[in-house]
């Protein structure tokens, strides 16, 4: 018989063997991995009917609607659970208690979700109780005895999974032992048979290829039959005698030396650019961290030779490193949890100098061999520059505390002559009203309502200024709340215009609790003031927005021209004139100073006509 049919006959043996192994291993697998899933998933169901158990008891002693929410997620997560067990138990014994034990489920959760609902029906009359009516303690027991129930159903589907499992590996493992055993002794039997007939022969001729390997063109191995080791044989004493007249070719040489020569330059070119690279670049050992190499400019920037560069660290030239603090900072390339490190430190050059640098740190490997790679850039000019921006920065945030300053100041001090204007004025008109002409009363009249409208820009250019020297801490206040206050401030305001104001719960917020109220009081106000015929309706609300909470304040009055939207928020701009709607033009620009202050924007979507809407955000 051929060697090749031999081989291919074992081949087929162990093959086949190995098929065999495999097939058995992964029905085995098959099995324990379902009997293991059905396990994970009664598992799962006990652990969720646990934490109901636990959520239902915390809300029957605190009612808090975070319970609630948590016990119905818990119960959709019970409910999807118990449907999966459904189609993946299939014995008539599983399927009858996973019915009672969704039947016990559906009970519980129809029960309890009563008693949430009327819980929270009570909470939004105001209604005020401390305990059970007899009906919903009636109903509370019906809810724990289906829990425990559903518990007890699940314990015992848990009981026929562990016996299911427990069969799957007892039989998975005894098929496993036995195919593996019957597939040893296979392999054993080839082998012997392999070894008595090709073994030997194979040997010589290894030996054989191994004395031409090693230069000996002039051996030749001995042929022994005609199968295909002979075969091989006399190819391998033909392959030694064309090695003999082709191994000194002079256009072989020729060849090899030119792509020797070749491969060299390009070393050398790109060695050229490395060393002439404006960039600081370092190779270091990655034990010691000796450096092994280091470029041309980063030895013009730093001052050192490269005699003395190769009996230096990094640590030498980073003097804010220790060596324990810089292994931390290479310890996840060392841990391949990285492939580089980019940071920024200070280099200090041989005269003692610092300058500031990005690092960018990689690692290289071959074999046992491991340096790091570091790509240094000098970032004195951007350093510098980040300076001037801060100082500038600095100067326009003093500058417009001392703007700030001046108005306060200015508009605070203009109060006292302002009412002795309108004080002498006003006496003047009293005692003299009889003695002047009509002319002399109209003018008087016109002094002391400027005197009076002068002082009530003031006291808004007042206001104005205080938004943002008195700066309360920000703290987490309720928006709801701060909304009821602002409300009642207005409530003779509201009774006379008839307005009728509506919101949604509105979230907490971190805010400064004072402007938050004004914030609201102005928007409300403008509402107020400028309604049509119909009597003003405004609605407050808020949506979560991500990063930020978006509150809306919106109503039916006259609207506004999308055109003025540049002019709205400006201080003192008026779209109106003071004879047909009173005021100083000063409270939308408090609210945009409001809503910056805390990091927020303010806009406003209207049509003339149609109402308005004012939305404004906050940061969370």
């Amino acid at each position: 018989m051929k060697i090749k049919m031999r081989l291919r006959l074992n081949t087929i043996i162990s093959l086949g063997t190995v098929i065999l192994i495999l097939l058995s291993l992964i029905w085995s697998w098959w099995r324990i991995s379902s009997a293991d899933r059905d396990m994970e998933l009664v598992d799962e169901m006990r652990k969720i009917a646990f934490e109901r158990i636990l959520l239902r008891d915390e809300f029957l002693l605190h009612r808090e609607e975070r319970s609630a929410k948590q016990w119905h997620a818990k119960s959709n997560a019970l409910g999807n659970l118990l449907e999966t067990a459904g189609s993946r138990f299939t014995k008539e014994k599983d399927r009858v208690l996973l019915q009672d034990a969704r039947k016990d489920f559906e009970a519980s959760f129809s029960g309890f979700s009563r008693i949430i609902e009327g819980r929270r029906g009570q909470q939004e009359g105001l209604i005020s109780k401390t305990g059970f009516s007899d009906a919903e303690q009636r109903q509370i027991s019906q809810v724990f005895l289906k829990a425990y129930s559903l518990s007890d159903n699940i314990s015992r589907v848990r009981e026929s999974a562990q016996i299911k499992a427990k069969r799957a590996r007892d039989s998975g493992i005894f098929i496993v032992v036995l195919i593996i055993s019957c597939g040893i002794l296979a392999i054993i039997q080839n082998s012997v048979i392999i070894r008595r007939t090709l073994v030997r022969r194979i040997k010589a001729l290894s030996s054989g290829v191994e004395v031409i390997g090693n230069g000996n063109l002039d051996y030749r191995i001995v042929v022994e039959g005609d199968d295909e080791l002979s075969q091989l044989a006399l190819a391998s004493n033909e392959m030694a005698a064309q090695l003999k007249l082709s191994f000194t070719s002079v256009d072989k040489l020729e060849k090899e030396i030119s792509a020797r020569k070749k491969a060299e330059r390009e070393q050398f070119r790109l060695l050229n650019i490395i060393e002439d690279s404006l960039n600081e670049i370092y190779i270091f050992d990655a034990n010691t961290f000796k450096f092994e190499y280091v470029n041309h400019g980063a030895l013009l920037n730093i001052g050192y030779t490269l005699n003395e560069m190769r009996r230096m660290t990094p640590l030498d030239i980073k003097p804010f490193y220790t060596e324990e603090s810089f292994r931390d900072l290479v310890r996840p390339l060392l841990d391949k949890e990285r492939e580089r490190v980019v940071f920024e430190t200070v280099h200090r050059r041989k005269d003692g100098t610092d300058y500031p640098v990005l690092a960018y740190l990689q690692i290289h490997q071959e074999g046992a061999y491991k340096v790091f790679l570091a790509i240094i850039n000098d970032i004195t000019d951007r350093k510098q520059m980040e300076s001037r921006l801060e100082s500038t920065i600095e100067e326009l945030q003093r500058s417009n505390r001392d703007l700030e300053q001046f108005a306060y100041v200015a508009s605070h001090d203009l109060q006292e002559p302002l009412r002795m204007i309108s004080s002498y004025t006003q006496l003047l008109a009293q005692r003299y009203e009889d003695k002047l002409d009509e002319k002399a009363n109209l003018y008087i009249h016109y002094a002391v309502d400027g005197a009076v409208r002068m002082q009530l820009l003031i006291n808004d250019l007042l206001a104005y200024s205080r938004i943002g020297s008195w700066k309360n801490p920000l703290e987490t206040v309720d928006s709801h709340g701060l909304l009821g206050k602002a409300i009642n401030n207005m409530k003779i305001k509201i009774r006379e215009t008839k307005a009728i104001i509506t919101n949604d719960r509105l979230p907490e917020i971190r805010a400064d609790a004072s402007q938050l109220v004004q914030l609201f009081q102005n928007l409300i106000s403008n509402a107020l003031k400028f309604h049509g015929e119909l009597s003003p309706q405004v609605h407050v609300s808020a949506a979560d927005n991500g990063q930020e909470w978006l509150f809306s304040v919106k109503d039916n009055g006259i609207g506004i021209d999308p055109q003025f939207s540049d002019k709205l928020f400006v201080i003192f701009q008026r779209l109106h004139t003071r004879e047909e709607y009173p005021g100083s033009g000063i409270g939308l620009a408090i609210c945009k100073k409001i809503v910056e202050r805390h990091g927020g924007r303010i806009w406003f979507e209207s049509e003339p006509g149609k109402g308005a809407t004012f939305y404004f955000t906050i940061q969370k």
